[in-house]
């Protein structure tokens, strides 16, 4: 079985980012709280508690975001891996049945466009990449394109 993507590993890298993030402000908010007086400086509580607060929301926020592998498993069939921390989802796709991967378009918060190249699938979106350049996200899309032709497999 040969694997055609094992595409974001930016999940993998914002799961350590939020869960050092979660370690370090308790760490922080730990030592505030036995350090300082809350009676005389509840700002320093306050930043501790906010900080701490923050890191729990990031570390929510990005565990929901899985780390997508794609196998072909000979023939016809396609092996999309979900992986989170906590569980594991495998999906069995015909690649013949699959639409052809789509390039979308979409703004940032700074006014800028964000091309993504898009899969759809019964199980969900596989994204094989976001560029803010469209001549790289229309490059991805392309090779995903002669995958699902059968030229890789």
């Amino acid at each position: 079985m040969t694997r055609l993507l094992f595409r974001n590993l930016y999940p993998l890298y914002e799961w350590l980012f939020s869960i050092a993030w979660c370690a370090i402000s308790a760490a922080t908010a730990f030592v505030a709280f036995r350090k300082q007086n809350i009676a005389t400086d509840p700002s320093a509580a306050a930043v501790a508690v906010i900080f701490s607060l923050i890191g729990v929301l990031f570390l929510i926020k990005f565990l929901q975001v899985p780390v997508i592998s794609i196998w072909d498993d000979g023939g016809d069939d396609w092996l999309i891996v979900r992986r989170w921390l906590w569980k594991v989802k495998t999906v069995r796709v015909n690649r013949r049945n699959l639409p052809m991967p789509a390039m979308e378009e979409e703004s940032d918060n700074e006014g800028g466009k964000i091309y993504r190249c898009l899969l759809r699938t019964s199980a969900g979106s596989v994204e094989f990449g976001r560029y803010r350049r469209r001549e790289r996200a229309q490059l991805t899309c392309d090779k995903m394109r002669t995958a699902l032709s059968g030229g890789q497999g």
